[in-house]
């Protein structure tokens, strides 16, 4: 004989067996790590970085699209910076092309800094040698500035133009 639990609900009645339980617990209990993946934590979104540099590299891939840029940092020394930007789906709805940026392009980046100082962050937007400006995430969201630009009074390296 089966275990179950009567559930009322908009007139009707369902008897949920215990298989049906134990597999919606395990459903809520597992997708948690999955929401706990997509936060911002690590990143200071108090500050924002622009970057003038050279891409070294760019991977659409899911979950997220990287970005490495050789560029000077606030304090001046030029490093490689990993800047993570959202899913390649993300982009492409932002009207983003896979080939859009690639190794050697001149590029300023606009960022939020990771919070342990390391060279990396989250992509708020990202001009390019034309002058076209393509945001990084939707405005407010991941580090994209409202106006898809730098902010003013956004941190630019020494010997930045």
């Amino acid at each position: 004989m089966k275990r179950s639990t009567l559930v009322e609900g908009r007139g009707r009645h369902w008897r949920l067996t215990r298989p049906v339980w134990i597999a919606t617990l395990t459903i809520a209990v597992t997708g948690a790590p999955a929401l706990a993946h997509h936060s911002f934590a690590m990143f200071d979104r108090s500050k924002t970085v622009v970057l003038n540099g050279t891409v070294k590299s760019a991977q659409w891939a899911n979950p997220h699209t990287w970005f490495e840029i050789i560029a000077p940092g606030p304090d001046g020394v030029v490093q490689t910076w990993s800047i993570e930007g959202p899913s390649p789906n993300i982009l492409i709805r932002m009207d983003w092309k896979p080939n859009e940026i690639q190794a050697g392009d001149r590029v300023t980046m606009t960022m939020n800094p990771r919070k342990d100082g390391s060279s990396g962050g989250v992509l708020g937007a990202v001009k390019l040698a034309d002058g076209t400006t393509l945001r990084g995430s939707p405005p407010g969201v991941g580090g994209a500035p409202p106006d898809a630009g730098p902010p003013p009074g956004a941190a630019t390296p020494p010997g930045a133009k």
